[in-house]
């Protein structure tokens, strides 16, 4: 397994461990959303890098796809619009929501069709740009 870092103005690092299913990733680019993308070795897969610096939480964690979930965090700005994101960050918004004055929000949506396996919900704060993930299980009902 690989990893990726980088380092803020500030000095902070920060990693990311390139899942199982990507092998070593040789080209890192910055992508149109301001977010570090990179190719696979074989060039046949592109993984988005997410360095989470937000809360985003999903309820259910797992069901089938269509399923009704609610969205939910408190760790982006106050008054701020926030995305969730179909499939990455830039892609078609899932569900929206303003932030209220303590910086919380619900929203609900609904799992998009997906095979069976783990997802992962991003949000993107529309103002501060934080991002906040969130893990849900898509299992088929038998």
């Amino acid at each position: 397994m690989s990893t990726l870092g980088r380092i803020t103005d500030s000095g902070d690092i920060d990693h990311y461990q390139v899942s199982s299913a990507f092998s070593e990733p040789i080209a890192i680019t910055l992508g149109p959303d301001d977010q570090l993308w990179f190719t696979e070795a074989n060039l046949d897969k592109i993984g988005q890098v997410v360095f989470v610096s937000a809360r985003l939480t999903v309820a259910p964690t797992q069901g089938p796809s269509r399923a009704p979930v609610v969205f939910a965090d408190s760790e982006f700005d106050p008054w701020e619009a926030v995305q969730i994101y179909l499939r990455g960050v830039g892609s078609d918004v899932l569900a929206s929501a303003m932030r209220d004055m303590r910086g919380c929000f619900t929203v609900d949506g609904r799992v998009p069709e997906s095979a069976d396996g783990s997802r992962i919900f991003l949000a993107q704060g529309q103002k501060s740009k934080k991002l906040a993930a969130a893990r849900f299980l898509v299992a088929q009902c038998s």
